[in-house]
């Protein structure tokens, strides 16, 4: 039979590793919180950038010459859609002064570097996939 004093240490000691556990688990869950946010912020850098290199084929220019040669007031957003695609945004305003956002994606989530035009408008209305065409080969005229 032990004594009060051993009793006694023993519950410290047993209080000192609960503590040293919960500690413990607040540093793990603090770096892995740390972690996501990290990646979160940080992934759609790349995104931007490869669009941007991306060739539009019947040019052979990339995105990132045509838009940038021949809009104004530029800018390239990265999010994540509802239906979790990455989707890079690129809004600005064409020489002749109509404002274009086009939105690419990452073709459902599929992870393998081909991003597609899945959306464009053109002064507030949607453009049809042969506008889209057609404003990407006039764009990359203007731009060279």
């Amino acid at each position: 039979m032990d004594g009060y004093y051993q009793n006694e240490q023993r519950q410290k000691i047993a209080a000192a590793r609960k503590k040293n556990i919960k500690g413990t688990l607040i540093v793990v869950a603090l770096a892995v919180v740390a972690f996501f946010a990290f990646q979160f912020f940080t992934s759609g850098r790349g995104d931007i950038r490869t669009v941007r290199d991306t060739v539009h084929q019947p040019t052979n220019m990339t995105f990132g010459e045509i838009l940038e040669g021949y809009c104004t007031r530029t800018s390239w957003e990265r999010f994540t859609s509802a239906e979790f695609m990455s989707v890079v945004e690129f809004t600005g305003r064409t020489r002749s002064g109509d404002d274009v956002i086009i939105q690419f994606s990452d073709r459902f989530g599929l992870d393998d570097g081909r991003w597609n035009i899945t959306y464009m408008r053109i002064n507030g209305r949607s453009a049809s996939t042969g506008e889209i065409a057609n404003w990407f080969m006039n764009a990359a005229h203007h731009a060279r």
